[in-house]
């Protein structure tokens, strides 16, 4: 199968961005439950610890998806993003 060069960028580009979004939705997800008291299970320390985890993931996918758009040349949107 040939793919090319644009195309590869174009797939890590929808890849990062879809991380970003799952992240989003996980970090609201948990401060949800935090604030409600819904541990599932766990400990409140255990849960606030996964939420911090997130936050975390979801910066790394933002720096991530800014240097795929840096090579596309399209990172004007991004300093909000990375000061998050």
């Amino acid at each position: 199968m040939n793919i090319t060069e644009h195309q590869i960028k174009e797939r890590a580009s929808d890849k990062a961005f879809a991380n970003i979004q799952m992240c989003r939705i996980d970090c609201d997800r948990l401060t949800k439950e935090i604030e409600q008291g819904l541990y599932g299970g766990v400990t409140e320390e255990q849960m606030e610890l996964m939420l911090r985890s997130q936050q975390i993931e979801l910066r790394v996918w933002n720096y991530i998806a800014f240097l795929i758009e840096k090579d596309h040349k399209k990172t004007d949107y991004f300093k909000d993003y990375l000061n998050d």
